[in-house]
């Protein structure tokens, strides 16, 4: 069976006459026929492809002028199988088509559906959930599939929640589990943040929901506690002042804890309550809590870059971002991935789309401040100029250290640094107590991901042996063994130089290496060291001088001695 077929033919090289010629006289039960493109367009199904100024091909969607843009209804008397045609359509080509204006008229066709038939916007969201389970737990990188996908599958959720209402449990499960296990790229992580705080909104059981899972969290990502910070903060805003006692109370103890980043968004949380109390004159909430502000500000005079490094884009997300004020397509499909840097085919001339059937939720947002404070922030990138934390204080945009809120007198720390560029990869290496004690290292000097084959490694009792609780604060990434090169290739393509702790030839000693500020390292397996395919494609390979007579450390030991002549080289003063 033969049907349309797409192709690129060279007229220079064969007449296309004569070719289709040719293949009738062979096939004298199947006539040929040709449509070549015209005004540097060609249909082909229902996409129109479009040859540009620079001579390559963008798509567009393509309907006949007798298209009349209806669809089956779920309650029609068509055959289930018809209906679930059209229904399963809408859904593969929203995530998954490139071009912004295919992706909305998908979408404007399942607002259309929903609003003609009850319990379709059910039917909407299992199946996009379905869609976001592909790729669960899955690592992935800016722009790339995975991330467009899962941003896109995350838009449509925010567009129908209104609708939805037998999915609505399975949903917020399904997001707090995602903050629970996954790490995200800042623009799907803070639109999935916005989803959980409106489904929540009317739940009297929150507070408790959100805190049970806070302390859960404790034991995987510390990620996962800040994502859960920002929801509370957008929850306690549209609650009575007897909630807001219970959210500090829940916040006040992550204020003072170990982990760096979770200081700096449990303290911005409140900050931002203080604030927000003395707009609404809560004068109970600030006669009890009130001396926090002024604790927290000191700290922000005194510590560096800090609020900057860490918070980035979330930062407005604190301060300049209402969940119930901004809620429109300009903010969901624009605004925010334009914040986050996401490919501008994404956010592009999304405005100009004309929605046939779009009630529940605006086009552009009537409050302006929103959209300004992003602009500004990309201008201000593009010069790169420090991105103005002007909610905080007019000069400083920094955040604090460790601070005890009862006293108003502080000692001082040292900064608390961190090897922000350093990955430590480990998925060669099998036993749980050097994986263990790698893990603690790497808390000890702030290292910003160790790779491990397996991340199920890190609740092994002889892993937590060694590792003395540094699991519930070091970031994981699971890269199997087979995956490595493709790690390797990926993470290069980011700036890294990939260096590789072995002894071969060409290696050069750890005295006379000069560390890049972004690093990998690879760490050998502790038999066999790093696999002879696998040498190749690193940047280098670096031995540490030995003058014994046995020639190997402890794989623990070696990356050890590793990360500290890194913080040698890029910290230590």
């Amino acid at each position: 069976y033969v049907d349309d077929i797409f192709a690129v033919f060279d007229t220079k090289a064969i007449s296309l006459d004569n070719f289709v010629a040719k293949l009738n006289n062979r096939f004298p039960t199947i006539k040929f026929t040709y449509e070549m493109e015209h005004n540097e367009q060609l249909p082909f199904l229902d996409v129109l492809v479009i040859r540009n100024s620079e001579n390559k091909l963008e798509f567009d969607v393509y309907r006949k002028e007798t298209a009349t843009l209806r669809y089956i209804p779920n309650d029609s008397h068509h055959p289930f199988q018809h209906k679930m045609a059209s229904f399963n359509f809408l859904i593969h080509r929203f995530p998954n088509v490139t071009k912004a204006c295919i992706k909305l008229s998908s979408l404007d066709s399942m607002l259309q559906m929903i609003n003609k038939t009850k319990g379709c916007a059910d039917d909407f969201a299992s199946c996009l959930m379905e869609k976001y389970k592909i790729h669960f737990k899955k690592r992935y990188f800016p722009d790339s599939q995975i991330h467009i996908q899962k941003l896109r599958i995350i838009q449509a959720l925010l567009i129908i929640y209104p609708f939805i209402k037998d999915q609505r449990q399975p949903l917020i499960d399904l997001l707090m589990e995602s903050f629970c296990v996954e790490i995200h790229q800042p623009c799907v992580k803070q639109l999935m943040q916005w989803l959980l705080y409106s489904l929540l909104k009317h739940d009297n059981d929150a507070l408790s929901l959100i805190a049970a899972k806070i302390e859960s969290a404790t034991k995987t990502q510390p990620s996962t506690v800040a994502a859960f910070m920002l929801v509370l903060l957008y929850l306690t805003r549209i609650k009575s002042e007897s909630f807001w006692f219970s959210v500090v109370e829940v916040l006040l103890p992550w204020c003072m804890g170990p982990h760096f980043k979770l200081r700096i968004y449990a303290q911005m949380t409140i900050k931002a309550l203080e604030m927000e109390a003395r707009n609404r004159d809560y004068q109970n909430f600030l006669l009890k809590y009130g001396f926090l502000e002024k604790s927290i500000n000191f700290i922000v005079e005194a510590s560096g870059q800090a609020c900057h490094d860490t918070l980035k884009t979330d930062a407005l997300m604190f301060y300049d971002f209402n969940p119930e004020r901004d809620y429109s397509v300009q903010t969901i499909f624009i605004d925010i991935p334009k914040l986050n840097s996401v490919t501008e085919s994404e956010w592009e001339n999304i405005e100009h789309y004309k929605f046939a059937s779009l009630e529940s939720v605006p086009i552009l947002n009537e409050d302006k401040s929103f959209a300004v404070v992003v602009n500004d922030t990309k201008k201000s990138e593009e010069k790169k100029d420090p991105i103005p934390f002007q909610t905080v204080s007019e000069d400083n945009f920094n955040i604090q250290r460790k601070i005890i809120p009862w006293k108003t007198v502080f000692e001082e720390e040292q900064n608390n640094k961190k090897l922000g560029d350093f990955i430590l990869i480990a998925s060669l290496i099998d036993k749980p107590t050097n994986l263990g004690g790698l893990s603690r290292t790497c808390e000890v000097f702030g290292v910003k991901q160790l790779v491990l084959n397996n991340t199920k490694i890190i609740t092994d009792k002889d892993f937590r042996g060694l590792s003395m609780t540094s699991e519930n604060w070091v970031e994981f990434v699971e890269v199997k063994i087979g995956e490595l090169k493709q790690f390797i290739y990926e993470i290069r393509e980011k700036g890294y130089c990939i260096i590789g702790a072995e002894q071969t030839s060409e290696s050069i000693s750890l005295n006379e290496y000069k560390f890049k500020k972004r690093t990998a390292l690879l760490l050998g397996n502790e038999k066999e060291g790093i696999p002879p395919e696998i040498i190749p494609i690193l940047d280098a390979c670096i031995e540490i001088p030995q003058f014994g007579l046995v020639r190997s450390l402890n794989v623990h030991v070696a990356g050890a001695t590793f990360i500290w002549e890194y913080a040698k080289q890029h910290l230590v003063k």
